[in-house]
């Protein structure tokens, strides 16, 4: 955690985002998120949320988590990306104030067919022939592919942090343990254990036939990289069906149109009407 940056990013919040105006901070990863999440704030809460909240971006996950847990009084929301059940919970029994987003990440809202459906307007609804079938048929025709590299993209970043906690790669570059062959061979043997091809790709096929029997709406929303896909996929799909623009515009035009329900949890933590 970079504590050290979460210190100078929570000053700067302070002073260019609340000054004497008394209001509380709701603190998101970036720019993006900021956007975003004032566009459905308003639309939720009309005025009422910018009387008493500000939305400040802290500059990533990292800065998130460790800005409030020097400020418990404000709310936090980070993407959900890889991050476990048990990861999740651990995460929020230190800091009840965080909130975890319920999809892989906020681009997961603008590929889910339903979500995309309900946030186009009738003139653009009308262009797709085949109404919310085609969408759902053209967006998840290989969603299989990339359910795949979802499933994968969550066995990797623990086998990072186990890597790292077992002293990668430093341990190998301290200068007296460089002086020592038995030491050099001792790490190298436990990288290579920790990193065994068979039981991870074990683990690859295990968890992605559990992902398979999932329904539709959850491996779109848990286990595919909803930025990768959008940029990939989705936004090819819907300027083939609606015509051509840019991919920032297509995700603004989607965003001002979403107000998901399983964000309701959220809003009840603002304490409006």
């Amino acid at each position: 955690m970079r504590v050290k940056g979460a210190e100078t990013r929570r000053q700067e919040i302070i002073e260019e985002y609340i000054g004497t105006t008394g209001k509380r901070v709701f603190l998101v990863e970036g720019e993006n998120d900021r956007n975003v999440f004032s566009e459905m704030a308003e639309k939720k809460f009309e005025n009422e949320f910018e009387q008493n909240w500000i939305i400040a971006p802290a500059g990533g996950k990292n800065l998130v988590v460790g800005i409030l847990s020097k400020e418990p009084d404000w709310l936090g929301l980070v993407d959900r990306d890889e991050w476990t059940e048990e990861t999740i919970a651990q995460k929020q029994n230190e800091l009840p104030n965080l909130n975890i987003l319920p999809r892989f990440c906020l681009e997961n809202y603008i590929i889910e067919p339903s979500d995309i459906w309900n946030a186009l307007p009738e003139i653009q609804k009308n262009k797709i022939s085949g109404g919310i079938e085609q969408l759902k048929s053209e967006i998840l025709a290989d969603h299989e592919k990339w359910l795949r590299h979802g499933v994968l993209r969550t066995l990797i970043q623990p086998l990072w942090d186990g890597l790292i906690a077992r002293g990668f790669q430093n341990a190998l570059l301290d200068f007296e343990n460089a002086q020592d062959d038995g030491e050099i061979k001792e790490i190298l043997k436990k990288w290579h254990s920790f990193l065994n091809p068979d039981d991870i790709f074990n683990k690859f096929q295990e968890k992605l036939e559990q992902v398979r029997e999932a329904s539709d709406f959850e491996q779109i929303s848990l286990w595919i990289d909803g930025k990768t896909f959008f940029a990939s996929h989705v936004h090819k799909v819907l300027n083939n069906l609606l015509g051509q623009t840019s991919e920032a515009e297509r995700k603004k035009q989607i965003f001002k149109g979403l107000l998901p329900d399983d964000l309701e949890f959220l809003w009840e933590k603002f304490n409006l009407q």
